[in-house]
């Protein structure tokens, strides 16, 4: 029953991260690598702290890729960056926290950490190794020294308000999962449903 319903909040999260990808990536506004990554790191934080097990953040991603897929099709989906980022964090979360930790500036550390990483990974193997032309220009520089710090910091400040904010409503959900596990299952079920139901109909 456990793995079940720890299952199913996997998938919640790795749909939210997908459907962020879908509906905001498909927007047009500055710096949109910037906000899309600070909110998956934000929705990666929150999920690894409730299920802080190797390899659950990786779980998520995955979701994530197979939620982006389907909205937008192989060919129309980019999602290097976003799997770039989910290995990073889980990496690093899987050197920083060993356990569920109470400690929320580890979640801050592992998402600082993970973006700065994959900014400036992604850079480099964008104009290294593929020789991508439009990396060759000023954008190499803004995206490793200024994005990358940006998402940083951002990604580090929502983590930790993210995680703060998740903690007091664990008690209150074990408390609830334990007289309603049923209705709980079928309302988690409902949100997955209607979160790509979403970004298929909006993609």
């Amino acid at each position: 029953m456990k793995l079940k319903r720890d299952f199913l909040w996997i998938i919640l999260f790795g749909s939210l991260i997908g459907l962020n990808e879908t509906l905001l990536g498909g927007m047009h506004m500055p710096n949109k690598s910037v906000i899309l990554s600070a909110i998956t790191l934000l929705l990666l934080s929150v999920g690894r702290y409730q299920f802080p097990k190797t390899g659950t953040s990786l779980l998520m991603i995955a979701v994530a890729v197979l939620f982006k897929i389907t909205d937008l099709g192989i060919y129309g989906c980019k999602v290097e960056g976003m799997v770039m980022l989910g290995v990073a964090f889980e990496v690093f979360a899987s050197l920083i926290i060993r356990q569920k930790s109470t400690k929320f500036y580890h979640y801050s550390i592992v998402s600082f950490a993970a973006a700065l990483s994959t900014f400036a990974v992604f850079a480099l193997m964008q104009r290294y190794v593929f020789h991508n032309e439009y990396w060759y220009g000023p954008k190499f520089s803004e995206h490793i020294f200024i994005k990358g710090p940006i998402t940083a910091v951002a990604g580090a400040g929502l983590a930790y308000l993210g995680v703060m904010a998740v903690k007091p409503l664990i008690g209150w959900y074990n408390k609830v999962i334990i007289k309603n596990p049923y209705t709980v299952q079928g309302v988690i079920g409902f949100l997955i449903v209607g979160f790509w139901f979403l970004g298929y109909f909006s993609a």
